[in-house]
């Protein structure tokens, strides 16, 4: 895999103050295109306690929400005490669930495989999100691209998941500390992509240009993200790179 040192043509690009030099992506429903595997395990975690969800409701309300803080949001709407263990165990289940269902074919498609094959000639990359760091490592791991990630920030990995802004903060910070460029990083000089209108709200808060892929997940009357794209794939690139000549809002 091609991977950048540190006389990258990112870092020859530093000069200009606006190009971008890094790309920070979502995990679920952005890299992985797993909508359709995580949905009905958030379906099930309601139902396992007597309360109603669709999946239309789940991408709607709940999208960019961490386990902890949607799996007590299901014991609170069915009346029942809160209870630690209760909340652990549907995070569990959750979790069990989906490397059961990623086990046979990780969820990252050959377009997305492109873009990163290509990004990873231009920019450093980096994953913030509210998925937690041991499904994300398999998935990465089974598809074959963990090294094209200097960073990967996880819900195990901040006090805050999205909308709060932690996470790509950090991923930010860790990236510079990493690569240590220099200049530094700048949050106008990245971009993270979404799939979830929270997850927007959270890049937008650091400053970071931000992008989001079409679908159910993102309220584009929202206005968080200045770019929508259909999936992440080479052309998707060059517009996420194109973001560095123009003005952030």
């Amino acid at each position: 895999m091609s991977q950048m040192g540190s006389a990258s043509v990112a870092e020859a690009a530093a000069g200009a103050s606006g190009a971008i030099r890094a790309i920070v992506l979502d995990f679920n429903g952005t890299l992985a295109q797993d909508d359709h595997l995580v949905a009905p395990l958030y379906v099930d975690m309601f139902a396992s306690v007597g309360v109603p969800l669709t999946v239309e409701e789940y991408h709607r309300d709940l999208a960019a929400m961490p386990d902890r803080e949607v799996s007590e949001l299901a014991i609170r709407r069915a009346g029942l005490p809160f209870d630690e263990a209760r909340r652990d165990a549907l995070v569990s289940a959750r979790l069990e669930g989906y490397l059961a269902a990623v086990a046979q074919a990780p969820p990252i498609a050959e377009h997305t495989l492109e873009f990163l094959r290509a990004a990873a000639e231009h920019v450093h990359l980096a994953i913030t999100s509210g998925a937690f760091r041991r499904e994300i490592e398999h998935v990465l791991c089974a598809a074959g691209v963990r090294d094209y990630f200097k960073v990967v920030v996880s819900i195990d990995d901040v006090a805050n998941g999205k909308p709060d802004p932690e996470g790509f903060r950090r991923a930010l910070a860790q990236l510079n500390a990493v690569t240590g460029s220099d200049p530094p990083i700048e949050p106008q000089q990245t971009v993270a992509v979404e799939d979830a209108t929270g997850g927007a709200q959270a890049a937008r808060a650091t400053g970071m240009r931000v992008a989001a892929i079409r679908g159910p997940g993102y309220d584009s009357a929202s206005g968080h993200a200045e770019l929508l794209i259909e999936k992440l794939d080479p052309t998707s690139l060059e517009l996420l790179l194109a973001l560095g000549s123009t003005e952030a809002e």
